[in-house]
């Protein structure tokens, strides 16, 4: 999905107005699969009340902050793994081994344990990396968002 927005104000009302545009894929589930049927384009025009912008500055400068405060737990929570940092354990041999692991006898899990603390710290990773990847994404929208509304007042 993508998400375009224009900040203006009337000068008239003195009314914030935003034209947000919101373009996505139309996916249907079709014989037990999601299939992309096409595209649809939809256009939005709100209007915020003159004495109500406050409010809505707020609001966004809330959620910043609050992304921002989000983004740098999610930070300290990322392990620094030399083996993920460098590419040293691929995502195939990585399934493999846990795998392997599971397959094996009690004896072989319990020496194994280690290995399979290392694939759960690399999954961790994996995950939070996406977070962080994700609140970015967010955190560059609410700033762009912010900042606009801020110029406009």
């Amino acid at each position: 999905m993508e998400e375009t927005k224009k900040f203006d104000k009337d000068l008239e009302s003195g009314k914030l107005v935003v034209v947000v545009n919101t373009t996505s894929n139309l996916v249907l589930p079709h014989n037990n699969k999601q299939v992309d049927i096409g595209t649809f384009d939809q256009v939005t025009t709100q209007f915020i009340d003159k004495d109500k912008i406050p409010v809505l500055l707020n609001f966004v400068r809330n959620q910043k902050e609050k992304g921002e405060a989000d983004l740098a737990k999610l930070e300290e929570q990322l392990v620094k793994l030399k083996a993920v940092d460098e590419n040293l354990i691929p995502e195939k041999i990585l399934k493999e081994c846990e795998k392997a692991i599971d397959k094996g006898s009690k004896a072989f899990k319990k020496e194994m344990r280690p290995l399979q603390q290392i694939a759960n710290e690399i999954r961790r990773n994996q995950q939070t990396m996406q977070q962080i990847k994700f609140l970015k994404d967010q955190l560059k929208v609410i700033t762009n968002d912010f900042d606009e509304i801020k110029k406009l007042v």
